[in-house]
């Protein structure tokens, strides 16, 4: 009996492991706010060090980003004037259309670049791709392409470096 009871428990928990591994896999409708969440989570990765959910990687540049002054970050797909995509004072939204202006005053003076702009949006995915700009190393700037979708666990991101 004591036997019985153990492969019980047994299949119990790995019916559980395998019923939370699946949920992940299914995707869910995306929420109104998800775009706004998905810009903010690439900004806290590389401003913040915090990692984008779903995404393990930690930026390459990571060590040098407390010395930056400024964050300038285009990213059209929703407006500046009504959400902020981050608590750091370093950070400042533009436009595409004052970038060039921006980079005319600013230069790289102890200041970043980054672009983050929507490729592709379905009801179940987000396709983002982020750019950056900076004097941070030796390379002119990192290229990455997020896909987000919403699981059972939130917002979660497969992403690669391009």
């Amino acid at each position: 009996m004591a036997t019985l009871r153990r492969r019980c428990w047994l299949l119990l928990i790995v019916a559980a492991l395998l019923l939370a591994a699946a949920a992940n896999l299914v995707s869910f409708p995306l929420h109104d706010s998800d775009k706004i969440d998905a810009a903010r989570n690439l900004v806290a990765w590389i401003v913040n060090g915090r990692s984008v959910p779903g995404f393990g990687d930690q930026y390459p540049d990571a060590q040098r980003v407390p010395e930056m002054k400024e964050f300038l970050v285009i990213c059209d797909f929703f407006p500046s004037e009504v959400f902020s995509l981050s608590e750091d004072p370093r950070v400042w939204q533009i436009t595409a259309r004052k970038q060039d202006g921006v980079y005319k005053l600013n230069r790289f003076n102890d200041a970043a670049y980054l672009v983050i702009e929507l490729k592709a949006e379905s009801a179940t995915e987000l396709v983002v791709a982020e750019t950056n700009q900076n004097q941070f190393g030796p390379k002119p700037g990192y290229r990455y392409r997020f896909a987000f979708r919403r699981t059972l666990w939130g917002l979660r991101a497969s992403g690669k470096m391009l």
